[in-house]
């Protein structure tokens, strides 16, 4: 070996990275705050100390305003394996403390698990990197394995899923036989109502969107029976011509080729229970910060496995395994040359947010307009710019065309795809 080989990192490496990774996720460091939940190298009360026997965990995880430990992280240098990690972390600080999970992590692998060795799980897919106070709660509060329906549904999973199967069969019975289309008109919808008054995904904080007043579900929903009451003909309706001739060209003008001219339902009584169908689904208590998880729950549970509906989802555990290992970073150019409905290229966008300085406004500039990139043969371009939207990506970079007619050469830095 060349005496001028760079040195690997060392553990203080992997510890920034954590470190990072906590205030991302919101987690307090600053031990002389009362609010502080994590500490560096020691336990928070000297009675836990004392049980630590002179060892120094590496993080320590507490209940805010409590001195119960929820999380040990044990961290180690670049190469260094993690089974023994996890037994040093298990047998010298989780036991004598009494702490539920236990994380360890080298810089580039990252395991979980209970104190008893049980895999730690969200929605079945055991977790590949560090989670936030609250989930951490969850998990321990239910054996250390939870689903998720994005924050403020009062509608469980199962709920949701016979509204969107319901939903499914009235687009049939409306004509649509082709799976795409139903999945696409439903998709324009649900993402109508999403649009509706949300704010950017982490990128433009307390800012609207401004779209004109004519754009708007309340409007819209105005015309329906369900609010009109009995004042309501259906021979007198407006709903379909208010959504196609005015709410449609607003969309394309701001959105461009985002949305198709019509949704092709031609009976008004159907087109009316759809919408109302979707005004019943509660997005009102959603967080603006996750109704693009919102969208991105629906296609992910719509498309997974449904052959009808002629889309896949690539599961979430290797879109999440392979961005990780891909570990992008602010001024990388990615490129999907095949992106679906965008779900590499949203996580992707996820990761770059969540792993860099959230205040600063250049970086959110460059995060936003050019970092992800993709092409998609089919109209599904379509959602997947639906889904940067509403998740405050650039939807510009995204391109209906066919990746292998014009090939590209060093225009990337990355490229993430599953072909």
């Amino acid at each position: 070996m060349s005496k001028y080989c760079t040195k690997a990192p060392m553990e203080a490496f992997t510890r920034k990275l954590i470190e990072d990774k906590l205030v991302s996720l919101k987690y307090h460091m600053d031990e002389l705050d009362k609010q502080c939940n994590v500490y560096r190298e020691r336990a928070k009360m000297e009675y836990q100390d004392k049980l630590l026997n002179g060892k120094n965990p590496d993080f320590l995880i507490y209940k805010t305003g409590t001195d119960i430990p929820l999380a040990v992280i044990e961290a180690k240098r670049i190469g260094i394996t993690l089974e023994q990690a996890v037994d040093q972390a298990i047998n010298s600080y989780a036991k004598p403390l009494d702490i539920p999970i236990v994380f360890v992590f080298n810089g580039t692998s990252f395991y979980a698990c209970s104190q008893n060795r049980e895999p730690i799980k969200i929605d079945k897919i055991e977790i590949s990197d560090f989670v936030d106070e609250e989930t951490l709660i969850d998990l321990i509060e239910h054996h250390f394995e939870i689903e998720t329906v994005p924050t403020g549904f009062t509608l469980t999973k199962e709920e949701l899923l016979a509204v969107f199967k319901k939903a499914n069969n009235l687009l049939r019975k409306a004509g649509l036989r082709d799976g795409y289309e139903r999945f696409s008109a439903f998709s324009d919808l649900l993402f109508l109502k999403l649009k509706n008054d949300f704010s950017d995904y982490g990128i433009v904080s307390n800012s609207k969107i401004n779209i004109d007043k004519i754009c708007n579900w309340e409007k819209l929903m105005s015309k329906t029976p369900k609010r009109m009451g009995k004042a309501f003909k259906l021979e007198n309706s407006e709903v379909k011509s208010y959504l196609e001739d005015s709410i449609k060209p607003k969309l394309r003008e701001k959105y461009g080729d985002v949305f198709e001219n019509s949704l092709n339902i031609n009976d008004e009584k159907t087109l009316i229970e759809l919408l109302e169908l979707i005004d019943d689904i509660d997005f009102a208590s959603v967080d603006s910060d996750v109704k693009g998880d919102a969208f991105e729950f629906f296609l992910r549970n719509v498309t997974n496995g449904n052959k009808d509906l002629g889309e896949y989802y690539t599961p979430r555990h290797i879109v999440k395994m392979m961005v990780n290992l891909l570990k992008p970073k602010v001024g990388d150019k990615i490129y999907d040359p095949c992106c679906g409905t965008g779900g590499f290229l949203l996580e992707c966008f996820k990761y770059l947010l969540n792993n860099s300085n959230s205040d600063d406004l250049e970086i959110k500039r460059v995060i936003r307009e050019e970092s992800v990139y993709g092409r998609e043969l089919t109209s599904t371009a379509r959602i997947s710019k639906m889904n940067m939207i509403l998740f405050g990506d650039g939807h510009s970079n995204i391109v209906q065309m066919d990746s292998l007619s014009e090939p590209v050469d060093e225009q990337y830095d990355l490229a993430i795809s599953d072909m």
